[in-house]
């Protein structure tokens, strides 16, 4: 099954601990430093610091894991302790999201996490079992793809196995054709109203100067190469 390790929020945090800190030694050394001009520290300075932590607070946002989230095709195992007659070793998610089980008929999963779907087919399965220990597994995985569209030698939709960068999917898209744009490439990610779009200059993170641009890929991530 595939997991996380850390969540957005935490890692986010770590980043506003450090804006925090740049902020308290700001503010707190800023009444001694004013009786000597000497050792006045810059009010730009201490801008360019607060820019900077502002700048890995979003690069941890768009970089960490996400949950993943079943949908249509994914092929997945539920195991019911000791009730083989309800367990299925391959369920398909069918177009409408949703899965069929004995007992319970039709129950959501896309959209849900595993662990999510863990826990619906649990409470539904307590109106007919005791106790019921469900197991929930993905097994294969149809629904986790990017697309990339525009001048790279093969546009479309790709399977993401495993976590993936902008790079590694234009890797993925074997590579620029001769008439891309290859520093204006843009991501799309989720739709409206909640879209959101990334800029990426290939010559800029080659060069290492903007290597927050490389960001990982979500699932359903559109990359558009001009």
């Amino acid at each position: 099954m595939m997991t996380f390790t850390r969540s957005r929020d935490s890692l986010a945090a770590i980043a506003m601990a450090v804006l925090f800190c740049f902020m308290v030694l700001g503010c707190g050394l800023s009444p001694a430093l004013a009786k000597s001009t000497k050792h006045t520290t810059k009010k730009s300075d201490l801008q360019r610091a607060l820019e900077e932590a502002k700048k890995m607070a979003a690069a941890i946002k768009r970089n960490t894991l996400v949950p993943y989230l079943i949908g249509p095709g994914d092929i997945l195992e539920v195991i019911v302790w000791r009730e083989e007659a309800v367990s299925r070793s391959e369920l398909l998610v069918r177009p409408d999201g949703k899965i069929t089980m004995a007992l319970i008929d039709d129950i959501q999963a896309a959209g849900r996490t595993p662990m999510q779907l863990k826990a619906a087919l649990t409470e539904a399965f307590k109106k007919y079992l005791t106790a019921p220990q469900v197991y929930v597994t993905l097994k294969a995985s149809e629904a986790n793809w990017f697309s990339v569209l525009g001048n790279v030698n093969e546009p479309g939709r790709h399977h993401m196995l495993a976590p993936t960068t902008v790079l590694q999917a234009i890797a993925q898209a074997k590579g620029f054709n001769e008439w891309a744009s290859k520093n204006n490439v843009v991501i799309i990610r989720g739709t409206p109203p909640n879209q959101q779009r990334f800029e990426f200059d290939y010559s800029d993170v080659i060069d290492g100067d903007n290597i927050e641009q490389n960001i990982r890929l979500w699932p359903g991530d559109v990359i558009i190469v001009p």
